[in-house]
């Protein structure tokens, strides 16, 4: 037995040292594996959920772009443009030598207006079909629905008139003041346009 021991053998197994060390070593290198491959494991679902996490903002960033994208395509197929036809009709009256009221006309159209020019050799005779006193005339008379509108009144007060539709005649912009549509120059007093009745004028609004 003592020789056996020598020998290195178990005296019950006759198993030999070297085996239970290498059993043992099979046993820690069994144990280090599976601890790696835990910690692979580990590694590959952090990195797994990482890509999940990429995928979904990637997703989230293109559904966006996809709503942006079809928000433009649906603003542009409904887009509409201004034009004339969003505006009442006007007809505007004036003698074929006055460049300002040619000018008038433009800019009544710029706004959006359906402009209705007519020349007339006898401008006086349209200002007394509407009532149009000499203290209140303009350089041309216009007629929007039931209202004249007398010389270049800026855009804002017709739509003003339209919009709230008093009991008036119509509205004027007496003479040919600078800085009216139409017209160059700068007018330190403003614009003051008035309006117009049985009663007389008043004014109506004031640029």
């Amino acid at each position: 037995m003592e020789e056996n021991n020598k020998n290195g053998h178990c005296p019950h197994c006759q198993v030999s040292d070297e085996t239970i060390q290498n059993l043992k070593n099979s046993a820690q290198n069994s144990k280090k594996a599976e601890h790696d491959f835990k910690k692979q494991q580990k590694g590959g679902d952090r990195l797994g959920l990482v890509r999940a996490q990429k995928v979904k903002k990637i997703i989230f960033i293109g559904l966006i772009l996809v709503l942006v994208a079809g928000g433009a395509v649906w603003g542009l197929a409904n887009y509409k443009p201004a034009s004339s036809s969003d505006k009442p009709k006007i007809t505007v009256y004036y003698s074929s030598t006055c460049s300002c009221c040619k000018e008038y006309i433009t800019y009544l159209r710029a706004k959006g207006f359906q402009v209705d020019a007519k020349q007339t050799e006898n401008a006086l005779s349209v200002k007394e079909k509407y009532g149009i006193s000499s203290d209140i005339e303009g350089c041309h008379t216009s007629v929007v629905g039931d209202y004249f509108v007398e010389g270049m009144v800026p855009a804002e007060a017709i739509s003003k008139l339209l919009e709230e539709k008093p009991d008036i005649k119509g509205i004027a912009l007496p003479g040919m003041p600078n800085n009216a549509p139409g017209m160059p120059g700068y007018n330190i007093k403003g614009l003051k346009v008035y309006g117009v009745s049985d009663k007389g004028t008043s004014e109506f609004i004031s640029f």
